[in-house]
């Protein structure tokens, strides 16, 4: 039974793109590491994927800078390529093996119902293709796995990165509240606003918000209580987060508009800003330096499969090292607000 993890996390495989079998074989083969392939069509369709990620940065930055970037960033996929294919090659080359099993139990752990279908659909491959190439990521996973050496990070290790970073422990005021959203498309304006006056009537008389939340949200939380967990006032739309937290816990709001509807609210609870103490992100620090020194090691594994490596390049853009530019500071796409 393999561990899964999720994937990707160590080393930028490009999901669906390295090492398809289904390529004609008079297909022009523009890299080859070992004995694996890759052709110029399967080379463009992942650099048009990436140019598709870069768009809202590209909208960012001033337009002579814009070359710069996207030649850094054709430099850097190529030789990404590179290690990636020396990866495939010597984790087919150590004899695990993946079944269907493998590849449904992952799919199970996938948040919501991933499935090969729905997969399929949304990367335009047939089901066998998917199914193929979810094999090869789960393989490299479970070969990279093996090949880490165990991990202990110490409590002094812990402590000292909590000390050396305090800055990101500062915890923002945060509420916890569930609610209940009645679809304004689906039932109307005036009908969803009078039945979330009539559910928070009997909210008030004492009735059983679960039970109501199942019955009559039309929000993805509405078996599980509506509950929203913690969040501060600017993870959510604005609307619903000042009703939040004006509210006093275990207090219900009046319906509220917002864009997915009505909301009736109910608080439960009021944290003020403060610092996490080092018991309360303990697991999130060994976590965090424990994948700092998986990448470390997996990145030492890979660049000593490239020395080694037979490697023909034939890319059509190929960018010599020389003429690569350093690219511009990054510019950060500016993150759409979560709905609850």
């Amino acid at each position: 039974m393999f561990k899964f993890k999720e994937i990707s996390l160590l080393i930028l495989i490009i999901t669906f793109a390295v090492g398809a079998i289904y390529s004609p074989a008079t297909a022009n083969v523009v890299l080859r590491v070992n004995d694996e392939e890759l052709t110029e069509d399967e080379y463009e369709q992942i650099m048009e994927m990436q140019m598709q990620q870069m768009e809202m940065q590209m909208q960012q930055v001033p337009e002579e800078q814009r070359d710069v970037m996207e030649q850094q960033m054709r430099q850097e996929l190529q030789e990404q390529l590179v290690q990636e294919l020396a990866l495939v090659d010597d984790a087919k080359q150590s004899g695990i093996e993946v079944t269907d099993e493998d590849i449904e139990e992952f799919l199970a752990q996938q948040p919501g119902a991933a499935d090969l279908e729905m997969i399929a659909e949304q990367h335009g491959m047939s089901e066998e293709e998917v199914r193929e190439q979810l094999k090869d990521n789960i393989l490299i996973e479970t070969y990279i796995d093996e090949e880490i050496d165990d991990i202990d990070i110490s409590e002094a290790e812990k402590r000292e990165f909590y000390e050396q970073n305090q800055h990101q422990f500062t915890e923002p005021e945060q509420v916890e509240a569930r609610h209940i959203l009645l679809d304004v498309e689906e039932r109307g304006e005036a009908e969803a606003r009078e039945l979330g006056e009539e559910l928070r009537t009997q909210l008030e008389d004492g009735a059983d918000f679960c039970e109501l939340a199942a019955e009559y949200s039309d929000g993805p939380t509405a078996d599980d209580c509506g509950e929203l967990g913690f969040f501060s006032r600017e993870e959510m739309v604005p609307e619903f987060s000042e009703a939040a937290f004006d509210l006093a816990v275990g207090e219900f709001s009046e319906p509220v508009q917002s864009d997915f509807g009505f909301h009736v609210i109910e608080k439960l609870d009021h944290q003020e800003e403060g610092d996490a103490s080092f018991e309360d992100v303990r697991a999130d620090i060994e976590a965090q330096l424990e994948m700092e020194q998986e990448q470390q090691q997996v990145q030492q594994h890979v660049m000593q499969l490239v020395e080694e490596a037979e490697i023909e390049r034939n890319f059509p853009d190929e960018v010599e090292e020389d003429e690569a530019q350093p690219m511009m500071p990054e510019q950060q796409p500016i993150e759409p607000q979560p709905a609850p």
